[in-house]
């Protein structure tokens, strides 16, 4: 029985480096010293830093595998920032937000660099894991977050918020949208055999590097 598991496990694995794996994604800035004003939205939840990786894990963990409190922990040790959108009972909606050198394992993070590792410069927010509960989606939580740190890190000095994206993931792109965000670039990423082939345009080639 032990030897079936390993030999379905192997054979699981094989599949999925033989079945190529593809993603476009789009990369998009937002200008954290720009003059435009933005427009706000009355939402019935609070946003805040939360710091309680518990919590967080909670959350995440219905929609992200990788996610439970250890790594929450390791992530907030590491400097980053979890925002929630929250009610009197549960947390709706979050982001977290990475500075400095920071590590994409997932093929999508292939989209701002080949090696999965990337070191942002100063004043550079890196916006990662955002996510909504599937039953608050289309209230607009995904904005007022995003508002929330815009003003947050904008009023400390930091100049962009960075992500990228699925370019099929039209309500995070629209809600990018709503605070002027520009985009950047636009990466198709795909992998077979454990190869990983890049192909990137760029608005603007000195930006690739977000130094």
């Amino acid at each position: 029985m032990q030897i079936m598991k390993i030999l379905t496990r192997s054979l699981s694995a094989a599949r999925n480096r033989v079945v190529p794996q593809r993603h476009l994604g789009l990369i998009l800035s937002v200008d954290l010293q720009s003059s435009e004003e933005r427009d706000s939205i009355a939402l019935p939840y609070q946003i805040t830093r939360c710091e309680d990786p518990a919590a967080i894990a909670a959350f995440y963990r219905p929609l992200r595998q990788d996610e439970d409190a250890a790594a929450a922990t390791q992530r907030l040790a590491s400097g980053a920032h979890c925002w929630i959108a929250s009610d009197e009972t549960a947390i709706r909606g979050a982001a977290w937000v990475q500075f400095g050198s920071v590590d994409l394992p997932a093929l999508s993070g292939r989209c701002f660099t080949p090696t999965g590792h990337v070191t942002f410069g100063p004043g550079v927010c890196y916006v990662c894991r955002q996510a909504v509960d599937e039953h608050f989606r289309g209230q607009h939580i995904n904005t007022g977050l995003l508002l929330a740190m815009a003003a947050f890190y904008g009023s400390r000095g930091d100049t962009a918020m960075v992500a990228t994206m699925g370019a099929s993931n039209a309500p995070n792109v629209r809600s990018w949208m709503h605070l002027g965000a520009m985009l950047e670039g636009i990466v198709r990423v795909g992998s077979l055999l454990g190869i990983v082939r890049r192909t990137e345009i760029y608005m603007d080639s000195r930006r690739a590097h977000w130094q």
